[in-house]
């Protein structure tokens, strides 16, 4: 029987449809759902009393506490794969910040497939950043001066931010953090409504004037198209979008125009494939070994070039520090990156957080209204757990 993955429209998970359609050998093949409809689709088929698919893209500490504690994954029965395949595999290749997301009170879960964290393109004729050495560091309360000078509509608006309703929370959260806002305290209770949260929202609402006047509808794609189009001064999206933008253009040996920086405080979450735990043991097996195998150091090269963002230290060589121009930002992010809390509740949190930090955005409440709403929301869901 071929295995059959579930998987969401991301570059470095659409790579593997050709790849596994000219590799009979493989046995396997992989269903894609757009982004918007992915969660419930994963969760109505883990749900499920034979789940249909023997393998999973989860997205590492945002969905996997959440899974874990409603049964419905199982971790790796990595000690009853073949040891021979377990060593090729090369667990100590895998980034420490990677790995930490695949595993919880140490047992591993999720084969790492690619990191999705923040990096922020800038055009190279934007002036204000830091001209110092290196990859560049950005703290968002200085956008708003560089973009203004970049704006120049329509040939070239100053900024493009994430803002569709699924993906805006994420895209604001390197605000809060370097505004000195946080979401939680170390008990789970909400922080997220002190002034500086409030300002950091202010802060990143004020950027609309700059962007495309229908940002609030940008996602992936969108993102996507302005820096390919050199329609933006900046932009920032996933590292596992890199690929997708510039690859072609860097392998036809094309000038980007673009440069890669990072956040001071990027976020990271990192996509594995896991195990539906509704399926036989013996299944969970075979699909582990297939995926070590599969997850090789040649396919961590190949999702380097068609999306940008490896997972293993090996991959980050001299030649491709230098081919590709994103990956020592890359690298940078993976050292610097911070995650949400890893918790089960955090699925129900983001539920409240993205259309709170949307309505902000659009105009429909104020910063200061769609935060105070959002924390008695939090609250009452964690009341009610």
């Amino acid at each position: 029987m071929a295995i059959r993955l579930l998987g969401p429209n991301d570059p470095a998970v659409e790579a593997l449809q050709p790849l596994l359609a000219q590799r009979p050998d493989l046995d396997a093949q992989i269903e894609i759902v757009r982004w918007e409809d992915y969660y419930p689709t994963l969760l109505a088929s883990l749900n499920a009393d034979l789940c249909p698919f023997q393998a999973v893209f989860i997205p590492g500490h945002v969905w996997l506490d959440s899974l874990i504690y409603a049964g419905l994954v199982a971790p790796l029965p990595v000690d009853e794969v073949d040891a021979a395949v377990v060593a090729g595999y090369g667990l100590d290749d895998i980034l420490p910040s990677i790995y930490a997301e695949c595993s919880r009170a140490g047992e591993w879960y999720l084969v790492p497939w690619f990191s999705d964290g923040h990096i922020c393109f800038y055009h190279s004729d934007v002036s204000g950043f830091s001209d110092e050495p290196g990859t560049l560091v950005i703290h968002p309360a200085q956008l708003s001066a560089v973009v203004r000078n970049a704006h120049r509509p329509p040939e070239r608006y100053g900024i493009a931010l994430k803002a569709a309703a699924s993906e805006i929370f994420l895209d604001w959260l390197p605000f809060l953090w370097d505004f000195g806002g946080e979401l939680f305290d170390a008990d789970l209770n909400p922080t997220f409504t002190t002034p500086q949260a409030v300002e950091s929202l202010a802060e990143y609402i004020a950027l609309k004037a700059y962007c495309p006047p229908d940002v609030h509808t940008y996602g992936n794609l969108e993102i996507g198209r302005v820096l390919a189009e050199h329609k933006v001064s900046v932009a920032t999206t996933w590292g596992g979008q890199a690929g997708a933008i510039f690859g072609a253009a860097i392998e036809a040996g094309n000038v980007v125009p673009y440069r890669a920086g990072v956040y001071a405080q990027p976020w990271n979450g990192t996509w594995g494939i896991g195990l539906p735990a509704h399926q036989s043991h013996s299944i969970r097996c075979r699909v582990a070994e297939w995926l070590l195998r599969v997850a090789d150091r040649q396919m961590d090269e190949y999702l380097l070039r068609v999306a940008g963002s490896p997972v293993r230290k090996s991959t980050y060589s001299p030649q491709n520090l230098q081919r590709y121009f994103w990956l020592p930002a890359q690298w940078e992010l993976l050292q610097r990156c911070r995650t949400l809390p890893f918790t089960h509740r955090l699925s129900d949190i983001l539920s409240v957080m993205y259309p709170s930090i949307y309505a902000a955005f659009t105009g429909e409440k104020s910063a200061r209204k769609a935060l105070t709403d959002a924390e008695a929301h939090v609250l009452q869901l964690l009341r009610n757990k």
